[in-house]
């Protein structure tokens, strides 16, 4: 069988499991399994596909039948132009998390800043934060064991010297950082009871980096209790939220200051220290 044809089949079997990118997830596939981009494939479509990385594909392209996510197949996904690894055990970079990167990078409070980045899974804010603020001193969190794995992965991945992880769950790991001038943090704020009727592809990211408990919030008020006074004078913390939490999390911690993501979303809460 030819690039092609196997190309075809991959899309087929994608469209009949009701992937709607089949097209996309396909060509991310194929260039994972055969080494070829789309430029590439386009010049080669018509040539013999090696037999052994066609069955590699057609492993691939069953996994994502199954709901695996994309980027678990793949084993590496980019956010705010660099690259990470992920895997089963680790939450998936996102985009809307970029407008944390964005108002950090606006707002940097000091020259050589102190930073947090709590439940930091793969590592994507902390690390991201680190490689374009060289003078901060970045000091990572997270409490699960299999994404510690990928956020070390990443650190060495991304050449990041100015970061220092910890496995260590808040508030314990607060005990061992300096005073911070900005707190990021991602934490989990998906309702417990709401987890389970998540999309497929998200049941299988890890469930301790999705339940926020009974209502989404349990780990903002961990933040406002523990995180927040750890803050310099004139510092900040910035946390994602689901997009129906804005609201309640500024409300938690005493603030007014709201951001929408790039779908005009509110996606993101800031709490100055006064």
């Amino acid at each position: 069988m030819t690039n092609l044809q196997y190309f075809n089949q991959a899309v087929e079997i994608l469209l009949e499991s009701g992937n709607e990118d089949a097209v996309f997830d396909t060509e991310c596939i194929f260039e994972k399994a055969f080494g070829i981009n789309k430029t590439q494939y386009f010049i080669r479509k018509n040539d013999t596909a090696d037999t052994e990385k066609a069955e590699d594909f057609l492993r691939m392209i069953e996994r994502r039948k199954n709901y695996e996510p994309l980027q678990y197949i793949l084993g590496q996904w980019e956010f705010y132009g660099l690259d990470f690894k992920v895997g089963e055990g680790v939450l998936i970079p996102r985009p809307d998390t970029e407008i944390l990167i964005d108002y950090v990078l606006e707002n940097k409070v000091s020259d050589n800043p102190i930073i947090y980045d709590l439940c930091s899974g793969s590592g994507c804010i902390g690390i991201t934060v680190a490689k374009n603020i060289e003078s901060a001193k970045v000091y990572l969190s997270e409490k699960s064991p299999l994404a510690y794995k990928y956020l070390e992965e990443n650190i060495g991945l991304n050449g990041t010297t100015n970061v220092y992880p910890y496995l260590k769950p808040i508030p314990e790991v607060l005990e061992d950082f300096p005073e911070a001038d900005i707190i990021i943090s991602n934490p989990p704020y998906i309702k417990s009871d709401e987890v389970p009727f998540l999309q497929k592809e998200v049941q299988l990211e890890p469930t301790m980096a999705l339940d926020g408990g009974e209502d989404g919030l349990y780990f903002y008020r961990l933040l406002k209790d523990y995180a927040i006074p750890k803050l310099k004078k004139g510092g900040y913390i910035i946390v994602e939220c689901g997009d129906t939490q804005a609201r309640d999390v500024a409300e938690i911690f005493e603030t007014d200051i709201i951001l929408k993501d790039y779908s005009s979303i509110e996606r993101a809460v800031v709490k100055r220290k006064e």
